[in-house]
């Protein structure tokens, strides 16, 4: 099922460092076996410090509309199935995909 996708929406970055904040994905995409993807990047002088990213439901919902799973129609199959996001964290210029 290689054209499934994930989406990751609406990330908002929070922060007590004074540097700019560093500016969130939107939307992240991530597809089976594809490339590495930048959640979050920061401009010179941005992202210093401590931050975070999150990508939270509103209003306390059960649901998190902001995570998206797409799987074309006919392709789904009866049972269980399970994936495994790998997270790697860089700290340095040119880091990510297409840098």
């Amino acid at each position: 099922m290689e054209e499934n996708h994930l989406f990751i929406e609406g990330g908002v970055v929070n922060s007590t460092s004074s540097s700019k904040e560093p500016t969130p994905a939107d939307p992240v995409t991530l597809t089976p076996g594809g490339d590495a993807v930048n959640v979050v990047t920061a401009s010179e002088g941005a992202g210093l410090g401590t931050w975070e990213t999150h990508w939270s439901a509103a209003n306390n919902d059960t649901k998190n509309k902001n995570v998206i799973l797409e799987v074309p129609a006919g392709a789904a199959t009866k049972g269980e199935h399970t994936a495994t996001i790998t997270w790697t964290l860089t700290a340095g210029p040119g880091q990510g995909s297409g840098q």
